[in-house]
Protein backbone atom coordinates (compact mmCIF):
# COMPACT_ATOMS: atom_id res chain seq x y z
CA UNK A 1 0.00 0.00 0.00
CA UNK A 2 2.37 2.60 -1.24
CA UNK A 3 -0.34 5.18 -1.96
CA UNK A 4 -0.72 6.20 1.68
CA UNK A 5 2.84 5.96 2.91
CA UNK A 6 3.40 8.47 5.64
CA UNK A 7 -0.32 8.93 6.35
CA UNK A 8 -1.59 7.60 9.64
CA UNK A 9 -5.25 7.54 8.64
CA UNK A 10 -6.18 8.54 5.05
CA UNK A 11 -9.91 8.61 5.94
CA UNK A 12 -10.90 11.72 7.92
CA UNK A 13 -13.05 11.35 11.01
CA UNK A 14 -16.29 13.02 9.91
CA UNK A 15 -17.97 12.62 13.30
CA UNK A 16 -15.85 15.42 14.70
CA UNK A 17 -17.29 17.91 12.18
CA UNK A 18 -20.95 17.46 13.15
CA UNK A 19 -21.93 20.23 15.53
CA UNK A 20 -25.63 20.90 14.90
CA UNK A 21 -28.55 18.55 14.97
CA UNK A 22 -31.65 18.95 12.83
CA UNK A 23 -35.04 17.82 14.05
CA UNK A 24 -37.78 17.04 11.59
CA UNK A 25 -40.68 16.98 14.00
CA UNK A 26 -42.74 19.67 12.27
CA UNK A 27 -46.15 18.50 11.19
CA UNK A 28 -47.01 18.90 7.54
CA UNK A 29 -49.97 21.08 6.84
CA UNK A 30 -52.32 19.43 4.44
CA UNK A 31 -54.71 21.42 2.34
CA UNK A 32 -57.96 20.23 0.95
CA UNK A 33 -57.71 16.87 -0.78
CA UNK A 34 -57.62 16.95 -4.57
CA UNK A 35 -60.41 15.51 -6.61
CA UNK A 36 -59.67 12.14 -8.23
CA UNK A 37 -58.26 12.23 -11.75
CA UNK A 38 -60.79 11.18 -14.39
CA UNK A 39 -60.22 9.34 -17.65
CA UNK A 40 -61.53 12.40 -19.46
CA UNK A 41 -58.77 14.53 -17.94
CA UNK A 42 -56.16 11.98 -18.94
CA UNK A 43 -57.51 11.86 -22.50
CA UNK A 44 -57.58 15.66 -22.68
CA UNK A 45 -54.00 15.88 -21.43
CA UNK A 46 -52.79 13.30 -23.96
CA UNK A 47 -54.54 15.19 -26.78
CA UNK A 48 -52.88 18.42 -25.66
CA UNK A 49 -49.50 16.70 -25.65
CA UNK A 50 -50.10 15.34 -29.16
CA UNK A 51 -51.07 18.83 -30.37
CA UNK A 52 -47.89 20.20 -28.81
CA UNK A 53 -45.82 17.62 -30.69
CA UNK A 54 -47.60 18.55 -33.93
CA UNK A 55 -46.96 22.26 -33.32
CA UNK A 56 -43.29 21.55 -32.67
CA UNK A 57 -43.16 19.19 -35.69
CA UNK A 58 -41.74 16.38 -33.56
CA UNK A 59 -42.18 12.65 -34.11
CA UNK A 60 -44.72 10.94 -31.83
CA UNK A 61 -42.35 8.62 -30.03
CA UNK A 62 -43.04 7.48 -26.45
CA UNK A 63 -40.15 9.61 -25.23
CA UNK A 64 -41.42 12.74 -26.98
CA UNK A 65 -44.99 12.12 -25.84
CA UNK A 66 -43.90 11.75 -22.21
CA UNK A 67 -41.87 14.94 -22.47
CA UNK A 68 -44.85 16.78 -23.98
CA UNK A 69 -47.13 15.47 -21.21
CA UNK A 70 -44.73 16.75 -18.57
CA UNK A 71 -44.46 20.10 -20.37
CA UNK A 72 -48.25 20.44 -20.43
CA UNK A 73 -48.55 19.59 -16.75
CA UNK A 74 -45.71 21.92 -15.82
CA UNK A 75 -47.15 24.76 -17.89
CA UNK A 76 -50.54 24.39 -16.25
CA UNK A 77 -49.02 24.37 -12.77
CA UNK A 78 -46.98 27.49 -13.48
CA UNK A 79 -50.05 29.26 -14.87
CA UNK A 80 -52.13 28.19 -11.87
CA UNK A 81 -54.91 26.71 -13.96
CA UNK A 82 -56.07 23.27 -15.04
CA UNK A 83 -54.33 21.94 -18.16
CA UNK A 84 -56.94 23.00 -20.73
CA UNK A 85 -54.54 24.33 -23.31
CA UNK A 86 -50.89 23.44 -23.60
CA UNK A 87 -49.60 26.37 -25.62
CA UNK A 88 -46.07 27.01 -24.46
Amino acid sequence: MAWHQGLNNPIPDFNQLLTTTVTLSQERRRGTPNAPVTWGQIKSLSQQAERLLEQQEKEKTPENLLTALIACLNGSVLAGKPPDDCSL
